[in-house]
């Protein structure tokens, strides 16, 4: 629970920005009416090193050519804000984000079908205001969360729980203007459609748990590497969570300041749980049963995975090549079937569609060799280091299943076949445990998090499994953790653990 003054710090936050978006909004159609303003053009002149990404360096150049100084960190912010695929810079694609208008989608058009016309210094000085415009607003934004973080009751979890009443694990337009109402603030229905494209990363006019508190923490000032993620759909505006989870590699946790705030944070949290979590036991089984559930099914295709691997000839290019047939570096559902036809294996179309999406870590559909290595590289070390030493064969293009003898292919058919199956297991067991209307995930999450940090860690996990007399091994909460970590962190934020408990078919 969040007193009253973090409720308020959180409801002025978003009405910032709103603010924020709003004036935005008018300055990129102030510049995108100028009828000689072309994308193209201004976006060659801020591109110094003609790669295709303006970096910090880029808007810094351009800002100081006309005169205005603005932050470093400040710019990075900016840059933060419209860089979708986590890497730092911004494409042409994401520079349109920044200075094209997001409701007058008649100028976009017409812009964008421009000739391109040589950039005078009109064009030139207000691209740069708008810029620094952008880079002002973000350095206010950014000292409102500073604002909040520091609050001795904030947690993310509580913070998006004060706003999404309804307990839909997202936040929409009307709960969020009911939340602002509640705290003082009127807002028009085109400033609310403003937070919501500000703030949600896949378009669907909707703020996930994951999105709202990559609104609400601060930035960290270095950005930790961390492996990529690609969402499926861009928002015009804010980034997705390409590369990690927002909540643990682009923010710092408000309660790392001083060991005299974590003691006293920890008390307050732990005194929140004890008056707040009130998961019945029998409920707590039913996500145990799951767990379980989860485990036995990743273990057996573990165990098809050795077996495979211990066969000389199998090695994972080779096998990777045989779904590539064309030679893209990543293969989709299509090339799936292909195979699956030509082994004479039975398949619906939703198993192979749950297996694409389970692997697939740029939730585009598509598996990259990385992808690959997790679908079929044991877990075990031993196994998984031997299968990586192993030499690939050059196949011809026409029959890549030809490396491989009968024997192997027979295997290849049996982890296939357990592999769909599994999927379909898997989505059952999601069904079955959010068929329970009565069970409040929410509520489960914050009983598995016993420190109250956002998290869920292997340790908290098996401390739930022996609470209810059930002792996995370590590696086998390792396989349970790995189902929904999709960081590849080794902990599980509430996002994950909404996502991977949430039916994938209807």
């Amino acid at each position: 629970m969040l007193n009253l003054e973090t409720e308020r710090r959180i409801a002025r936050l978003l009405f910032q920005i709103a603010e924020c978006e709003r004036s935005i909004e008018r300055s990129r159609q102030d510049i995108c009416s100028n009828p000689n303003f072309d994308m193209y053009s201004i976006f060659r002149i801020l591109d110094s090193q003609t790669n295709g990404k303006l970096d910090i360096g880029d808007l810094k150049a351009f800002l100081s050519q006309v005169g205005i100084s603005v932050l470093r960190s400040n710019l990075a912010l900016v840059i933060r804000q419209y860089d979708s695929n986590n890497d730092g810079k911004l494409s042409l694609e994401e520079f349109q984000a920044l200075v094209l208008p997001s409701e007058d989608l008649e100028l976009q058009r017409v812009v964008l079908s421009r000739n391109v016309y040589p950039v005078n210094a009109y064009t030139e000085n207000s691209v740069a205001r708008h810029i620094e415009l952008e880079a002002s607003y973000q350095a206010q934004l950014e000292t409102l969360k500073k604002s909040l973080a520091s609050r001795v009751d904030f947690t993310p979890i509580n913070a998006f729980r004060a706003v999404d009443v309804d307990k839909l694990n997202s936040i929409n337009v009307y709960e969020i203007r009911d939340f602002l109402r509640r705290n003082g603030y009127s807002i028009t229905m085109q400033d609310l459609n403003g937070i919501i494209r500000r703030i949600d990363t896949d378009n669907d006019s909707k703020i996930s748990y994951e999105d709202f508190i990559a609104s609400v923490l601060p930035c960290k000032k270095e950005r930790p590497q961390s492996a990529p993620r690609k969402a499926s759909n861009h928002s015009p505006l804010r980034k997705t969570s390409a590369k990690a989870s927002p909540n643990k590699s682009n923010y710092s946790s408000p309660n790392k300041s001083s060991s005299k705030k974590i003691n006293q944070k920890m008390l307050n949290k732990s005194m929140m749980s004890k008056l707040f979590t009130c998961v019945p036991y029998d409920d707590m089984k039913h996500i145990v049963n799951t767990f379980s559930a989860q485990i036995r099914l990743d273990l057996d295709v573990e165990r098809e995975r050795i077996i495979l691997a211990k066969k000389p000839e199998f090695t994972l290019i080779d096998f990777f090549r045989v779904f590539d047939i064309n030679d893209k570096n990543f293969f989709t559902a299509s090339d799936v079937e292909d195979l699956l036809k030509s082994l004479s294996i039975p398949y619906d179309i939703d198993e192979v569609y749950l297996l694409i999406r389970h692997y697939s870590s740029y939730r585009d559909l598509a598996i990259r060799f990385s992808d690959f290595e997790r679908m079929y590289l044991p877990r075990d070390r031993y196994y998984a280091q031997m299968l990586r030493n192993k030499r690939e064969v050059i196949t011809p293009p026409y029959n890549r299943l030809a490396v491989f003898t009968s024997d192997t292919i027979d295997q290849i058919i049996r982890v296939l076949r357990l592999q769909l199956q599994s999927e379909v297991l898997a989505e059952n067991l999601r069904k079955n445990i959010t068929s329970k209307k009565w069970i409040n995930f929410y509520e489960v999450f914050e009983e598995i998090d016993k420190d109250q940090d956002g998290m869920i860690t292997i340790g908290e996990i098996q401390n739930v499994f022996s609470r209810h007399r059930e002792l996995p091994s370590i590696a086998e909460l390792e396989i349970l953790i790995e189902r929904y970590d999709k960081d590849f962190d080794h902990r599980i934020n509430y996002s994950e653990f909404i996502e991977e408990i949430t039916p994938k078919l209807n």
